[in-house]
């Protein structure tokens, strides 16, 4: 039996009666970190069952049953997380999630952590992160043609506030970093504050404020607009007090990128600020950008195929020559590990402020009101852009039908593809069937 079985069995005993003690938990988790990596595990997946907490290891993209903890551990080793990633401890509710460095045998690894909260009690996944990713550019994000257009509009501007969004782990660090290399590709200074470590940016000035300095997310941010920077990115700025300082900044000399998880539409909730009124900050505001990550079919093991009438309705897809249509799937193989996926494409929905959306916003009209006005005003949305990688084969079927099936409410009508182009549009019928 080695560390953390032994460390387990005494966590089994103790935690039915509630006398593990704090310390005990945050030594389980160190331990829990080393055991997975001695497995080579990419996830730990934690779950609570009525009765218990089962933990799992994701190997070579399969769930691995590792422990079973009482149900009543699991309040003491989310805790123990929380106060790693630095999350706030009596967040209930809400999706929660967090990056941190953890000094492993071979040197400094980056993990990040997910935390929802179902009907037992939380479940979260922590996962470890590639040594070799890359920055990406705004050109390699997967933006549509006329998405990346109206981003690269609203980076040109000197000042402004500018909203990527995303749930979970849908790269919004990633597409805040693309938004500081374009516009450091224009002579501006930029900075980048930083909830845990990240690639290097070249020529970026990128500050870690998750760490236990006693300094806190705001104190940063005034320190770093001292600097007058040209641009800068924020990651999770939440009170009202920051919110309020980077609206100062925006209606001044600064571009201010700030990274939140809920959509463009829910924007009104950060624009709370008692000490700037609505009227002021709806005036700095350009506008917003969204991003979910489906996978992407694996490039050596891709079979090109000619779908089904079914699969084309399961879809909601309308297309006048679907004989002339090809999707992609992938058949497993050993590069991706028998999954047929390899990696992950963004698909994305890109809202530009305007004087009817600052109304809105200034009478507190709800998010469902205002992205039905940017429906009707033809954003293109994750729908739409999941379709056209779908034309394009570069995700499957059945990951499209996995996004989507959550959307179909919100679509009315059907997708109208056209199979020279690629190109993917909502309609205005709602009579499927016929």
């Amino acid at each position: 039996m080695n560390d953390f079985d032994g460390l387990l069995a005494q966590v089994r005993e103790t935690s039915i009666h509630r006398a593990t003690t704090t310390e005990t938990y945050a030594e389980l988790y160190r331990q829990l970190l080393c055991d997975s990596l001695q497995h080579n595990a990419s996830h730990i997946h934690l779950h609570c069952s009525p009765t218990e907490l089962v933990i799992r290891y994701r190997v070579l993209d399969k769930l691995r049953l590792r422990a079973i903890l009482p149900v009543e551990a699991s309040d003491g080793l989310y805790k123990a997380i929380k106060q790693q990633f630095h999350l706030d401890q009596f967040e209930r509710r809400r999706t929660q999630d967090g990056r941190t460095v953890y000094q492993a045998e071979g040197g400094k690894r980056s993990i990040r952590v997910s935390i929802i909260y179902a009907l037992h009690g939380p479940a979260g996944v922590l996962a470890w992160e590639k040594h070799d990713q890359k920055c990406l550019q705004l050109h390699e994000l997967g933006l549509l043609a006329d998405q990346e257009a109206l981003f690269n509009q609203m980076l040109r501007h000197r000042r402004g506030f500018l909203v990527v969004s995303g749930y979970g782990r849908a790269g919004r660090r990633t597409l805040g970093h693309a938004a500081l290399l374009a516009a450091k590709s224009d002579g501006r200074e930029v900075l980048s504050l930083e909830w845990g470590p990240s690639r290097p940016l070249p020529g970026i000035l990128q500050c870690d404020v998750s760490g236990p300095s006693g300094v806190s997310q705001l104190d940063w941010i005034l320190a770093a607009l001292r600097r007058r920077p040209d641009a800068v990115f924020i990651e999770y700025a939440g009170n009202q007090d920051t919110i309020g300082e980077l609206i100062a900044a925006a209606r001044g000399s600064c571009l201010v990128v700030v990274s939140m998880e809920r959509g463009f539409e829910h924007l009104i909730d950060y624009l709370r600020c008692k000490a700037i009124p609505r009227s002021v900050s709806t005036q700095a505001v350009l506008g917003g950008v969204g991003q979910r990550l489906i996978p992407r079919v694996c490039s050596n093991c891709t079979t090109i195929y000619t779908p089904k009438d079914s699969e084309l309705r399961q879809l909601r897809i309308r297309c006048e020559a679907p004989s002339r249509l090809s999707f992609a799937r992938g058949t497993g193989c050993s590069e991706c590990r028998g999954t047929g996926r390899s990696g992950f494409v963004g698909v994305h929905e890109v809202a530009v402020m305007n004087d009817d959306l600052r109304t809105m916003f200034l009478q507190k009209s709800p998010p469902e009101a205002i992205r039905q006005h940017l429906l009707d005003r033809g954003m293109t949305t994750y729908y739409e852009s999941t379709i056209q990688k779908l034309v394009a084969r570069e995700i499957a079927s059945t990951a499209a039908v996995a996004y989507c099936q959550h959307l179909w409410r919100e679509l009315k009508g059907w997708i109208t593809v056209d199979p020279d182009s690629g190109l993917a549009r909502r309609t205005d019928r709602s009579d499927l069937e016929h």
